[in-house]
């Protein structure tokens, strides 16, 4: 992964999700869900290898991933 500004979207939903955190990066998808579009912008600072998508606990589905590279 390159330094710069990208965008993280995908969808999700969610089934049995028992933290405040939810499956979406703003707008939450906790409980339980149907499918919903969730993005986030970011910017990967110099040095970044890796960008890593965490659920803590549930189950969640996610389709349709897409990471895009805005600053190209």
């Amino acid at each position: 992964m390159r330094p710069g500004a990208y965008r993280f979207e995908a969808r999700v939903r969610a089934s049995g999700i028992t933290t405040d955190q939810g499956a979406g990066p703003d707008e939450r998808a906790g409980g339980t869900t149907d499918w919903k579009r969730v993005e986030k912008r970011f910017v990967a600072p110099k040095l970044t290898r890796v960008a890593e998508v965490q659920v803590i606990r549930g189950a969640v589905s996610i389709d349709a991933v897409r990471l895009e590279e805005l600053n190209h």
